[in-house]
C-alpha cells in the first residue's frame, strides 16, 4: 500500500504513466491476495502465506498508518486518475467497515481520517493539457511548490492518444499553449494559461 502510494506520488511529479501503471498493477495485487471478500478491508497478510491462527487486519494508525488507511486513500486517488469506479466501490468498503471504530477513538485512526476527508470534500483534479513540443513548466514549477490538501495533478498530450478525463472531452488547449483545468464534484473550471490565474482557482 506504501509502495503504491509513493508510485502515485512519483507519477504526479514527473508525470510519466509508466509510474501510474505500476501503481495499478501493484493494487490488482493487493486486492487479489489481500482483500477480505468476507467483510472489506485487507488483511496484513496474502493469501497464499503461510498458515496463521488468525489473518490480522490492522486499522489502527500509530506513528505508522495501517495498511488499511493507506490502501483507502490510494484506492480514491486511483479512482480519480484512472476514473475506474472499481478503485472507489473498495475504498467505500473500507470506509463503511472502520467508520464505527473511527467514531469512537478517532485518535487511533488519524491517517484513516484522511482518507475520510479525501472521500468527502472531492479532490481538486488538476489537468494540464499540453500539446507536445509546448512546455508546461510556467505552470507546474509553481503548482509543485503550492499546497493543495486534496488534488490530483495529471498532465496530458492529447496527441499521444492519452485519454482526456470524461468531464474535459472535447477540450484542449487553447492557442497550442499548456492550458490547465481545475474540476471538483464534477465540475470543471474555465481554461487558464498563466500561473496566477491557475493559482486564483485553487486559492
Amino acid at each position: 500500500a506504501f509502495t503504491v502510494t509513493a508510485l502515485l506520488d512519483v507519477y504526479e511529479l514527473v508525470q510519466d504513466r509508466h509510474y501510474l501503471h505500476r501503481a495499478e498493477a501493484l493494487m490488482q495485487t493487493l486486492l487479489q491476495r489481500f482483500w477480505d471478500d468476507t467483510s472489506a478491508g485487507f488483511f496484513f497478510t496474502s493469501d497464499d502465506h503461510e498458515q496463521l491462527i488468525v489473518r490480522s487486519k490492522p486499522a489502527f494508525d500509530g506513528s505508522i498508518p495501517s495498511g488499511n488507511s493507506v490502501a483507502c486513500r490510494a484506492l480514491l486517488r486511483l479512482y480519480h486518475l484512472t476514473e475506474n469506479d472499481n478503485y472507489q466501490k473498495r475504498a467505500e468498503a473500507v470506509l463503511d467497515v472502520y467508520a464505527g471504530a473511527a467514531r469512537e477513538q478517532p485518535f487511533g485512526f488519524a491517517n484513516f481520517l484522511c482518507a475520510v476527508d479525501f472521500y468527502v470534500q472531492e479532490p481538486r483534479e488538476i489537468v494540464v493539457v499540453a500539446p507536445r513540443g509546448s512546455s508546461a513548466e510556467s505552470l507546474l514549477r509553481p503548482l509543485r511548490t503550492t499546497y493543495v490538501a486534496n488534488r490530483t495533478l495529471q498532465v496530458i498530450d492529447p496527441t499521444d492518444g492519452a485519454p482526456l478525463p470524461e468531464l474535459l472531452q472535447g477540450k484542449g488547449a487553447i492557442d497550442g499553449k499548456p492550458t490547465a483545468y481545475v474540476c471538483h464534484r464534477r465540475t470543471c473550471s474555465a481554461p487558464v494559461t498563466t500561473w496566477p490565474e491557475l493559482e486564483r482557482l485553487l486559492a
